[in-house]
């Protein structure tokens, strides 16, 4: 994930110089990690944190990641998608997407490139897909979710379209109750032995799920993790 632009779709760009998180590669999986503290339902820490053993939102929990072609929120280039039931991960999705501008900034950080992306459907034409997926009434998780809200905005404005959907962040999750030294999905992966390959939209997505199903067990739920 990559946004930098002072303009009215976009986030500012927060990461550091020498920022690069280590690579995870292989498939997600997930495990509890000794020394997280669980919430413990009807303390007075439940009371103050928001944790507890609360039922999931009533739409689809869906983990979502996108990558960004250049500075604009709009400029998304590939998007990753997991479906979170009953505790688990049951589908998934990965679509490399042509951005809205040919000059691809950030291929530095995702590996993407224009000859990569310029005969990929559009966010638009690629839209009813990802709308299918998610269903009805989706709740969108993601790490560092204000990102990947506002690229998901954008995108469905340059559609002439709203997007009002609720979103969880995981990277609010993560700081509040694993209190790591650095919270970046590479780190909180790794310490949760989550397999990651960062900045691949379908497994960054995988990724915020496993912290997603993480957090769960540990008894923190969908409204302590609300934007």
């Amino acid at each position: 994930m990559h946004l930098n632009q002072a303009s009215e779709h976009s986030l500012p760009d927060t990461r550091a110089a020498g920022d690069a998180c280590p690579p995870y590669e292989g498939a997600v999986r997930a495990r509890l990690r000794a020394g997280s503290k669980a919430c413990t339902p009807g303390s007075a820490e439940q009371a103050d944190s928001g944790c507890g053993s609360g039922a999931p939102s009533a739409g689809a929990v869906v983990a979502i990641d996108f990558e960004t072609a250049d500075n604009g929120a709009d400029s998304a280039c590939a998007v990753g998608m997991a479906r979170v039931e009953d505790g688990r991960v049951v589908d998934t999705l990965y679509q490399l997407l042509r951005p809205p501008r040919s000059r691809i900034l950030y291929t530095w950080v995702h590996g993407l490139t224009w000859a990569m992306l310029k005969d990929q459907p559009t966010f638009a034409q690629f839209w009813p897909v990802m709308a299918a997926f998610a269903g009805p009434a989706p709740v969108f998780v993601a790490h560092n979710a204000r990102f990947d809200r506002s690229v998901l905005q954008a995108c469905r404005a340059a559609m002439g379209a709203s997007e009002t959907s609720p979103f969880l962040c995981t990277l609010r999750g993560s700081r509040r109750y694993l209190k790591l030294p650095r919270n970046r999905l590479c780190d909180v992966c790794a310490y949760l032995h989550i397999d990651l390959t960062h900045h691949h939209a379908g497994s960054d997505a995988l990724g915020a799920a496993g912290i997603y199903l993480h957090l769960r067990a540990m008894g923190v739920s969908d409204a302590a993790l609300r934007i």
